[in-house]
């Protein structure tokens, strides 16, 4: 069977013919997942309010991964929020899954309008990996890092890549045995990918340019 993917609050996704595709979704709010078929394994990228949280964890069976968690307070809500949920089926495996996915979002291009712990920031990182690690193991588990770098800027490829490695090499044999990569737009999805990204964000390549006019009238 196919395995479909898709990203709640974001543009379409797109990934190598190896990899699913990922679609956008209404706003919670109105999100209703019988919407979508059963297999669906639906990623969350985007601000998270805590009181969402809930929310988003206890409706949304087809939730596979958070991509955007950069706090340690967001971290143990969404573990909290997972332990009063039932366990759910995972939608490529069949398998009963008790644990959520998550990604840590790291701000590689240290702008004021970036969400993210900064990519230099050793302490807040260990931090917040230790908290996922060590005291919410039960319920979450880090599946890789996300960045939304700056326009133009390819480094920030490197960078995320680089904290990767660093994690990898710090928590070998303690319970982060391998990472995701979230990074890259239509713009550079390529130098994204050469760098070592697992996921990217390209909606305005299938999908066209959004129209933010409409959403200002």
């Amino acid at each position: 069977m196919s395995k479909w993917w898709f990203t709640l609050f974001s543009q379409p996704f797109f990934l190598t013919p190896t990899h699913p595709l990922y679609l956008a979704c209404p706003p919670l709010s109105q999100f209703k997942s019988p919407f979508l078929p059963s297999e669906a394994a639906l990623h969350f990228i985007g601000p998270l309010q805590s009181n969402k949280v809930n929310g988003l964890v206890k409706n949304v069976p087809q939730l596979a991964v958070i991509e955007s968690v950069s706090t340690i307070k967001l971290a143990k809500k969404i573990s909290e929020a997972v332990k009063q949920t039932p366990a759910r089926i995972d939608p490529t495996s069949g398998q009963v899954v008790k644990k959520l996915e998550i990604y840590v979002q790291i701000d590689t291009s240290l702008e004021a309008s970036k969400a993210g712990i900064a990519f230099n920031d050793d302490a807040a990182i260990a931090e917040i990996v230790n908290c996922i690690v060590n005291e919410c193991s039960d319920t979450i588990v880090l599946g890789g890092l996300m960045t939304i770098g700056a326009p133009g800027d390819m480094s920030a490829f490197v960078k995320l890549r680089d904290v990767r490695d660093q994690l990898l090499l710090k928590y070998e044999g303690k319970g982060i045995d391998s990472l995701e990569l979230s990074m890259g737009m239509s713009g550079d999805y390529v130098e994204a990918i050469k760098e070592g990204a697992t996921s990217v964000r390209v909606g305005s390549s299938i999908f066209g340019a959004r129209d933010y006019s409409k959403s200002k009238a």
